[in-house]
């Protein structure tokens, strides 16, 4: 058995909305579906934001990234809550290493309209996977000792 649940999928993109479909379907063209496939993410600035659909699909096995939370843990709840996490040194250390921004050129020393180029970022932030007790339950991105939380807003505990 395969790890990965979507392996025998395709992706489908339409508007900028990334969709993963069964091998073999194509959508008809001038029919408007209400919902295709599984949901993967959207695609902002070349990036793929991960959708929470998405997210339920995976397992720790199948994603680099993973932060495994236990049911007695008080920041599952925080997650769920849509609060940022504090992660602990081991989260820390475990962090897959991110490769470094690649510099755009740009015509002459100052960017559109005489602004200065902005100056690189620290690559590309992949998107970690929550898990608790090895059941997803989102996205985050980290940011130094902190997890931002991807959690959507409509999935969220009050």
């Amino acid at each position: 058995m395969s790890v990965d649940p979507c392996a025998d999928f395709h992706e489908f993109t339409s508007g900028g909305e990334v969709h993963l479909l069964p091998d073999g379907y194509r959508p008809s063209p001038g029919l408007h579906y209400l919902l295709t496939g599984v949901h993967k993410g959207t695609e902002r600035e070349g990036e793929l934001i991960p959708s929470q659909s998405y997210a339920m699909t995976r397992s720790a096995a199948s994603w680099k990234d993973v932060i495994d939370l236990s049911a007695d843990d008080v920041r599952a709840m925080k997650y769920l809550r849509g609060e940022t996490l504090l992660l602990t040194d081991e989260e820390m250390k475990a962090a897959p290493v991110r490769e470094p921004a690649k510099k755009k050129k740009k015509a002459g020393a100052a960017g559109r309209a005489g602004r200065p180029e902005k100056k690189a970022g620290k690559g590309k932030q992949d998107m970690t996977l929550i898990t608790v007790d090895g059941f997803p339950l989102g996205f985050g991105k980290r940011n130094g000792p902190r997890l931002k939380n991807g959690l959507a807003p409509g999935w969220r505990k009050l």
